[in-house]
C-alpha cells in the first residue's frame, strides 16, 4: 500500500475533541489495550496531527502522527497501527512469523503467502477472516513486528487450504514510504518473554533506563516503555548491524536449496556438453532456454522463481562471481555471455557421461554423450476427411461423411472408381476422362466447362 511515495494533500493539528474521538476509535479497533495504553497512544497534550495524502493508486489515505511519527492510518474505514506503534506494544495483536528472505518481497508490495508462514510449536493464532495481525521474522532474539495487515482467510480456512494461497494482505511494512514518513528508526530488539527472568517478568522489566555493556565494549540501551511491560532494547549502530548480519546467516536464506543445486548442475552440464567457443557471445535467454533447460534430469523441473535467485540475471551474476563465465550488457536490457572459463575446476570435475543402468539399452540410444536427452522429430502422417463434395466418390467404397483416411486409402478408392467406370484413356494411360461425378467432386467452377480429361498425378493431388 505504501510501496511508492505519498503525495501530501493536507497536514493539520488535531483538536481536543478529535483526540477524544480518535482515542475512542482506537479502543474499539484494539479492544485489548488498557486505558493507560490508550492514553499513551493518543496523549492529551503531546503534538498530534492528521495527514491526508494520495497513495500511488490515487486513493486518499488518512495518517495520524504523534511527535511527527505515524502511529495509525485508515484502511477501509478501519484504524491500523504502524510499525512504530507495534514496536512500543508488540503484543497488541496476533503475530504471524515468516522467514527473513520474505521481507524483500513484502517491501516490494507483495502479500504474504501461506507457504511463507512459520508455524510456532503451539500452532498458528486462531483468527477470523479480515482480522488485523502483525508480521515478524524468525529470530531467536528479536520479535519486533516488521509489518501489519489483515488475514485473507480464517485460520481454519488456511489449514483447510493445505497452507497454500494468499494468507495475509500486507498493508504496511518496515522500510516502506509510510515508515519513511517518520523518524526512520529501526526495529528494536524485543526478547521473547521467556528470555526475561521470572523476577523481571513479575516486575515488568527494569524500573528505569539502563545500559548493558557487552564484551566488545558497545552498549545497548535498555528501557521499559512507560505503558508497556515489555523489555525493549534499542540497538546501538553496532548491535543493529550485527542483527542484520544474523539475517544473512540464517539457514533459511534459500527457501529451496535443492532448486539452487539443480540450477548449478544443469548450468555446468550445459556449458560442458552443449556449448562451444564458437557459440559465444550468446544471449543469456538463449543459454537458459536452449541449453540449460534441456539438461534438467527426467522427473525434475527447473523453476527459477522457486530458487533463491528468483531471476536469471542474478543466477548468472552468481556464476560470474564463481569465475565460471562472464556476462556483459550489449544494450539496455540485453545481456550476453561473452566468455567461459573452460578450465574451471567445477567444469573439469564434471563427468563427461554417466553409466546407464542395467538393461537400459533403449534409453542409452536416445541419450547424448553428456547424458542429455536428444531431440527426436515426431512422425507426421497426412490424413484426409471425407467431405460432402466428394461423398459420391467414397460412398460406394463403404465410407461415410467425416471418415478419416490415409493417403493410400484415398488412392485406392480413386483407382478402383476409374477402373470400374472405364475412365482411363486407352491411347494414353496417364490420362483419365472426367465424368460428371469427377467433375462435381474435383474440378473448380471455372474448370467444369473447359476440362474434359485430367492426368493421374493431378487427380491424386486434388
Amino acid at each position: 500500500m505504501f510501496a511508492k511515495p505519498l503525495r501530501i494533500k493536507s497536514n493539520t493539528a488535531i483538536k481536543g475533541s478529535d483526540r477524544r474521538k480518535l482515542r475512542a476509535d482506537v479502543g474499539r479497533a484494539l479492544p485489548s489495550l488498557s486505558a493507560e495504553e490508550l492514553s499513551a497512544l493518543v496523549p492529551q497534550k503531546e503534538d498530534m496531527s492528521v495527514v491526508r495524502a494520495y497513495a500511488h493508486k490515487g486513493d486518499i489515505v488518512t495518517i495520524y502522527l504523534l511527535n511527527s511519527n505515524p502511529v495509525f492510518f485508515e484502511w477501509e474505514k478501519r484504524l491500523i497501527p504502524t510499525v512504530y506503534t507495534l514496536w512500543n506494544l508488540p503484543d497488541m495483536m496476533p503475530v504471524f512469523t515468516t522467514w527473513p528472505p520474505v521481507l524483500e518481497r513484502l517491501l516490494g508490495g507483495a502479500d504474504l503467502m501461506l507457504p511463507g508462514l512459520v508455524a510456532p510449536p503451539d500452532g498458528l493464532p486462531d483468527l477470523r477472516e479480515r482480522q488485523m495481525c502483525a508480521i515478524n521474522l524468525t529470530n531467536s532474539r528479536r520479535r519486533a513486528p516488521i509489518g501489519v495487515g489483515v488475514t485473507a482467510m480464517s485460520t481454519a480456512q488456511m489449514v483447510a487450504a493445505a497452507m497454500k494461497g494468499r494468507g495475509i494482505i500486507v498493508l504496511h511494512t518496515y522500510l516502506d514510504h509510510l515508515w519513511a514518513f517518520g523518524d526512520k528508526s529501526h526495529p528494536p530488539l524485543i526478547p521473547h518473554r521467556c528470555a526475561l527472568d521470572p523476577d523481571e517478568r513479575q516486575r515488568g522489566g527494569p524500573a528505569s533506563a539502563e545500559s548493558e555493556s557487552r564484551a566488545d565494549g558497545s552498549e545497548d540501551f535498555t528501557v521499559v516503555h512507560r505503558f508497556s511491560k515489555t523489555k525493549v532494547v534499542y540497538c546501538s549502530p553496532t548491535s543493529l548491524s550485527e542483527f542484520f548480519a544474523e539475517f544473512e546467516k540464517s539457514p533459511c536464506k534459500s527457501l529451496n536449496p535443492e532448486m539452487d543445486e539443480l540450477l548449478l548442475q544443469c548450468c555446468l552440464r550445459a556449458i560442458k556438453c552443449r556449448l562451444k567457443k564458437s557459440d559465444l557471445p550468446l544471449l543469456t535467454s538463449t543459454f537458459f532456454s536452449v541449453h540449460l533447460i534441456p539438461c534438467c534430469p527426467n522427473g525434475k523441473r527447473i523453476d527459477m522463481k522457486k530458487s533463491s535467485y528468483k531471476k536469471l540475471s542474478k543466477f548468472l551474476q552468481s556464476m560470474q562471481q564463481r569465475g565460471l563465465l562472464q556476462v556483459k550488457e550489449s544494450s539496455k536490457g540485453v545481456e550476453n555471455i561473452v566468455n567461459i572459463d573452460w578450465k574451471h575446476q567445477e567444469l573439469r570435475s564434471l563427468p563427461n557421461s554417466e553409466d546407464p543402468p542395467d538393461g537400459a539399452v533403449a534409453e542409452e540410444e536416445r541419450v547424448g554423450v553428456c547424458g542429455e536427452t536428444l531431440y527426436r522429430a515426431p512422425d507426421i502422417t497426412a490424413l484426409y476427411g471425407v467431405s460432402t463434395r466428394v461423398l459420391g466418390l467414397f460412398q460406394p467404397a463403404g465410407h461415410k461423411k467425416g471418415d478419416i483416411l490415409g493417403a493410400n486409402d484415398v488412392r485406392n478408392v480413386l483407382t478402383n472408381y476409374v477402373r470400374e467406370n472405364d475412365l482411363a484413356d486407352k491411347q494414353e494411360g496417364t490420362v483419365v476422362t472426367v465424368n460428371p461425378l469427377l467433375c462435381d467432386s474435383l474440378l473448380d467452377k471455372q474448370e467444369q466447362y473447359t476440362v474434359s480429361s485430367i492426368r493421374w498425378d493431378d487427380l491424386m493431388n486434388r
